[in-house]
């Protein structure tokens, strides 16, 4: 059997009849469904806003070589990594859905981990509240934070009332434990 010593690569790749947009100097380029071209508009927007109110918060980025947003059909999954956000149909067509995006970019300022199994709520909590926040900033809706912070302590408690060892658990062991909600809901209400 041959192992390679080279990393491995991951491509993902999308073909479809896409309206392409793109913001001045190149920053973000997003492909649409034709039909959404004008969620893809007010997307392309929001991006650049919330861009430049993440840089006023954190600073600038070191590098910031562009992101590209690739529409893709319902049902598909959703994923990003530093160069692009594939993305479910619904956020292009309900701007409700945009805080998906806020998310995705706050992750650009992310510090990178040192433990093997990091606990994720560092990152993973702070974009869950910095998505709110970002709607209470740029869209104006009040009580957002409260709100998401409100019902993810319900949902916290069902885990808890299922699972009471997960009560007792540490935050910072949440990435050995392979308890990533926890990361997303914990680190929530923790920030």
């Amino acid at each position: 059997v041959y192992e390679s010593k080279v990393p491995s690569w991951r491509i993902d790749l999308a073909a479809a009849a896409y309206a392409t947009l793109e913001s001045e100097g190149g920053r973000f380029r997003i492909f649409a469904f034709p039909e959404d071209a004008q969620g893809a508009r007010a997307l392309l927007a929001s991006l650049t806003a919330t861009l430049a109110l993440y840089t006023e918060w954190f600073g600038p980025l070191e590098a910031f070589p562009g992101l590209t947003v690739i529409e893709i059909p319902a049902g598909y999954g959703s994923q990003a990594d530093r160069a692009a956000v594939i993305q479910e149909a619904d956020a292009f067509k309900d701007p409700a859905r945009r805080y998906t995006f806020y998310h995705e970019l706050s992750h650009l300022w992310d510090v990178t981990a040192n433990d093997p199994l990091p606990p994720r709520f560092e990152s993973e909590g702070l974009a869950m509240f910095l998505q709110h926040l970002v709607q209470e900033k740029l869209e104006g809706k009040a009580g957002a934070v409260e709100d998401a912070v409100s019902a993810s302590l319900v949902r916290l408690a069902g885990h808890f009332k299922e699972h009471p060892d997960w009560a007792k658990t540490a935050m910072v062991d949440y990435g050995e434990k392979d308890l990533t909600d926890l990361s997303y809901r914990m680190g929530q209400v923790f920030f």
